[in-house]
């Protein structure tokens, strides 16, 4: 299918140290990747780590750090902790690894973009972004540099791009507490709020309970990845 890799390995929630391990030994491996496909192999050093990775923001958990994000953007925004990090992760992963990197940036991280080979966004179109949703980019465009929106898209429900959540809001939250519950979250499917439309393709009044809910479920949790020993190589698996 002539495709190419954007490998981003993801290890939430842990210290900069600790990440920047994680992430050096996946790019070793992903330069094995490199040599068997030349040219085929992106590498992405991470993705959102103001809010993902400790260390950035005050907080030991992303909700605190989010919180602290919605008080404080500016200084979200334009962290000398995020700089040093990327600055730190960008080089040792280019002495592993010969093929192009780039990073995964909320619209708003300042991010030096010399050290990279591609502009890296993670730009979601809503509401309340649709009539500015290009111009968002300009600041990317402008740095001359290959820009690559590097997440997208929204819930497939009606309503959900006026929610203010990205679409989170749809979701029954005890329900969805009550499905992830060893044993008893066999019993409880995830449910929806009742949002229904009238289009073509839209939930209707029955379709309040979530029938994918679980299947999705473990398609987010498979999110992060998980690398195995690779034939001829000797490195350690990463381990999350």
């Amino acid at each position: 299918m002539d495709l190419d890799v954007w490998l981003s390995p993801e290890l939430w929630n842990k210290s900069p140290e600790r990440t920047l391990s994680y992430t050096v030994d996946a790019a070793r491996m992903a330069e094995d990747l490199l040599r068997r496909w030349p040219g085929k192999v992106v590498f992405c050093i991470g993705s959102e780590l103001t809010l993902f990775m400790r260390g950035i923001l005050p907080g030991r958990s992303l909700v605190m750090r989010v919180r602290r994000m919605r008080k404080r953007p500016s200084r979200a925004a334009g962290s000398p902790a995020l700089t040093d990090y990327l600055t730190r992760a960008a080089g040792e992963v280019r002495r592993v690894f010969s093929g192009p990197v780039t990073y995964a940036s909320l619209v708003w991280e300042s991010v030096d973009w010399s050290r990279f080979d591609f502009v890296g966004v993670d730009h979601y179109r809503d509401s309340r972004v649709k009539e500015r949703y290009v111009d968002m980019l300009q600041p990317s465009l402008d740095t001359g540099k290959p820009v690559v929106v590097t997440e997208f898209g929204m819930r497939t429900y009606v309503g959900a791009d006026t929610s203010g959540t990205l679409g989170f809001g749809i979701v029954h939250i005890p329900s969805k507490v009550l499905h992830e519950l060893p044993i008893i979250g066999r019993f409880v499917q995830t449910r929806l709020k009742g949002h229904s439309g009238k289009g073509r393709g839209a939930p209707g009044p029955r379709d309040r309970r979530d029938p994918a809910g679980s299947r999705r479920r473990r398609r987010y949790r498979g999110i992060r990845t998980h690398f195995r020993r690779l034939p001829g190589t000797h490195e350690p698996s990463p381990k999350v």
